[in-house]
């Protein structure tokens, strides 16, 4: 099997069981792919198999071994003794997926900074000129614009995920993101900046399209539901989440915690409660195989639960495991919200009847 052609058709069927959302067959047939390039000592094909190995482990929420598949096809970019293995347009887009994948997994891993994922974004830009790809930089300023959010330059962060959409526009097959989701990446940064309507509307162009991934659907469906409740529409909501939760599935844990979360709130807007801590008891059951970023918004999201309840005994436990975790994403990012959030929560669980 170890014969370049053989290969070649492992990674076509792995980007085909991708683009159909199942991502363990990717695996599959990435792991297969990425043993035989090893064996052969071809670059091209080992760089390629780890981009697509990467964004599988990514989606199901394995951050960790995702980013380890990126560190290493960065490091191989990186090394002049490959220049020329990796000189080729195949190869080039891989490379300039993986610098974006990067930062994607690391956004999700508290022990990574904001300094260090700019960092990784100064060398992605920096490899694009070197290459002579400038026009591919629409997902370098997709991913600032995420990374500048969170340090809480949000003008900033609007102006870049608004200039991604228009380079996606204008170069439509660049690697990196498809246009919904650039389209999904803005409509995220205006919900946050609480322009509903405007974010509203990116997320239905995405959900309008047919030729829209599943992925992206789903996404689309989170952010309009967490836009009905900011209209104050919690039935609407509650129809959004559940057609999330129902895409989700086949999707991996990580897709099934973000459907969740937004079913919760959905669920507690409408004042279903025993709904929202169903939703919630299962968030929080996914999310602790997802590491610190997941478990952080499940053990909130389950506290928020409990304290509705008036549940002392759950809310206190639950409020003991929240404080590190709140610590650890605040770290990463040198501010204090997380923290912040926690005390809320200590000072409304204070006021809790006896």
């Amino acid at each position: 099997m170890h014969e370049r052609w053989a290969v070649e058709l492992l990674l076509a069927e792995a980007y085909s069981f991708y683009a159909e959302g199942r991502f363990a067959a990717t695996l599959r047939a990435t792991g297969a792919a990425l043993e035989a390039a090893r064996v052969l000592g071809d670059v091209e094909l080992r760089v390629r198999a780890l981009v697509y190995e990467g964004g599988a482990l990514k989606i199901l929420g394995e951050f960790a071994t995702a980013l380890a598949r990126h560190t290493e096809v960065l490091a191989l970019a990186e090394d002049p003794a490959h220049r020329e293995a990796l000189a080729g347009e195949r190869a080039q887009r891989a490379v300039a997926e993986s610098f974006l994948e990067w930062v994607g997994c690391a956004r999700s891993l508290p022990e990574f900074s904001a300094t260090d994922l700019l960092t990784v974004l100064d060398r992605a830009e920096a490899w694009l000129r070197g290459v002579g790809r400038g026009r591919w930089r629409a997902g370098v300023c997709s991913q600032r614009a995420q990374v500048l959010a969170m340090l809480g330059r949000r003008p900033e962060a609007l102006g870049l995920a608004e200039e991604a959409v228009a380079l996606a526009e204008r170069n439509p097959t660049a690697p990196g993101y498809t246009l919904a989701g650039y389209r999904l990446g803005l409509g995220d940064l205006l919900r946050g900046d609480g322009q509903t309507e405007r974010a509203a509307g990116q997320y239905q162009r995405v959900l309008d399209d047919p030729a829209s991934a599943r992925w992206d659907r789903f996404v689309a469906l989170v952010g309009l539901a967490w836009c009905a409740l900011a209209r104050g529409e919690p039935p609407r909501a509650q129809e959004l989440a559940a057609d999330a939760v129902r895409l989700a599935e086949g999707l991996g844990e990580n897709a099934l915690c973000q459907a969740l979360e937004v079913a919760v709130a959905a669920h507690r807007g409408a004042s279903d409660l025993p709904s929202a801590r169903a939703a919630a008891e299962r968030h929080l059951q996914l999310a602790r195989c997802l590491g610190a970023y997941r478990q952080y918004f499940a053990v909130r999201v389950r506290l928020d639960v409990a304290l509705d309840e008036g549940d002392r005994g759950t809310a206190g436990a639950l409020l003991v495991e929240l404080q590190p975790l709140a610590e650890a994403l605040d770290g990463a990012t040198g501010r204090r919200e997380e923290r912040d959030a926690y005390e809320t929560r200590r000072r409304r669980l204070a006021e809790l009847p006896e």
